[in-house]
């Protein structure tokens, strides 16, 4: 018997996902990509990003309704997996 991981979210609620990543043209769509497989009903409208006053790190933001802990978790795993990204929050 696995034991559940504690959370003081109660679902579903609005979860935002904050990536930073080396400006990169593709950088965006990596990320939509990403969170789309976990949560398919996102639209591309709900992605913003944001250049660093260098324009060196992007960052991309996304809100989504989240059903699970393990729907979070699983998206910043591949987040994080990704070449691309150098950082979650």
């Amino acid at each position: 018997m696995t034991k559940e991981k504690q959370t003081q979210l109660e679902f579903p609620c609005q979860f935002v996902f904050k990536a930073v990543g080396l400006t990169h043209p593709k950088l965006s769509q990596i990320v939509f990509d990403i969170v789309k497989k976990y949560s398919p009903e996102i639209k591309q409208s709900q992605l913003h990003s944001n250049k660093s006053s260098a324009e060196k790190y992007t960052s991309v933001t996304i809100s989504i309704k989240a059903t699970s802990k393990n729907q979070i978790d699983d998206i910043y795993s591949n987040l994080n997996a990704s070449e691309f990204i150098k950082m979650v929050l």
